[in-house]
């Protein structure tokens, strides 16, 4: 996601991680690649920390 006015990009991950590695699994090299690069391969936080603005 970017948010607007400043272009900052957030990444998110779906809450039910777990469910989707058959998927990543699969990937091709260049996505895995790709994935990395955006330093989205593994799982961050199990528990969603919400922000909320000033």
């Amino acid at each position: 996601m970017i948010v607007p006015g400043t272009n900052d990009m957030l990444f998110m991950q779906p809450p039910d991680w777990q469910k989707f590695t058959q998927e990543r699994e699969q990937a091709d090299a260049a996505r895995i690649a790709r994935a990395e690069q955006a330093g989205i391969t593994k799982l961050i936080e199990k528990e969603p920390r919400m922000m909320y603005g000033s």
